[in-house]
């Protein structure tokens, strides 16, 4: 049982590993190169200032697009605009992590590709929706309040299977839960507080 855990747990992070740099060379190749319409340039200027976009101000957005600001390749807006691709194709990675968790659970299989397959398909159908593909070329809050719930919900799946196996404490998880979900809306406020009923 443990070398099957094992073997499970290898194959979620390869599978997730895959889909990061996946989606992340699609991304990067179809990312807008400098700054874009609407609130994008404000939120790149903003971060590269450390100044104060429009209300509620994106605190936390601020913060990391500065630290992707100061990288030393390309222009402030295209730099800022690379944290949307990566976050959304690290969500994406987060995602196939937890999905191929849930499948192992629930769908007993010994053919490793009828866990994988439907991860697959549903993954590459969102990583290739418009509104998704939009948020991840060019500078906007979306993305980065996509891998934080995202991960949110990986550490929420992470007590769910210490409860399970009896392995760690719950409160441990549920701290980080919470924190992430305190820093998440440092993100997008509206949008992170209104999926919270949905984790």
């Amino acid at each position: 049982l443990y070398h099957d855990r094992e073997r499970s747990t290898n194959s979620a992070w390869l599978l997730a590993t895959i889909f990061f740099i996946v989606s992340l060379l699609l991304y990067v190749a179809t990312m807008c190169r400098t700054v874009f319409w609407w609130d994008t340039g404000e939120l790149a200027a903003n971060a590269h200032v450390l100044g104060i976009p429009h209300r509620p101000g994106f605190p936390l957005y601020v913060l990391i697009g500065r630290v992707f600001s100061l990288s030393p390749f390309g222009d402030v807006f295209y730099r800022v605009n690379f944290l949307s691709a990566v976050s959304a194709s690290a969500a994406l990675g987060v995602f196939a992590y937890v999905w191929h968790g849930l499948l192992s659970q629930f769908w007993r299989t010994t053919r490793w590709w009828e866990t994988v397959m439907p991860i697959i398909v549903a993954l590459t159908s969102i990583a290739g929706t418009y509104t998704l593909w939009m948020q991840a070329a060019r500078a906007e809050v979306y993305a980065p309040t996509l891998l934080a719930w995202s991960l949110m919900i990986a550490i929420l799946f992470g007590a769910e299977r210490s409860v399970r196996t009896g392995r760690g404490a719950l409160s441990r998880w549920l701290f980080g839960a919470a924190f992430l979900g305190g820093l998440g809306l440092g993100l997008h406020n509206a949008t992170f507080a209104s999926t919270l009923p949905a984790v």
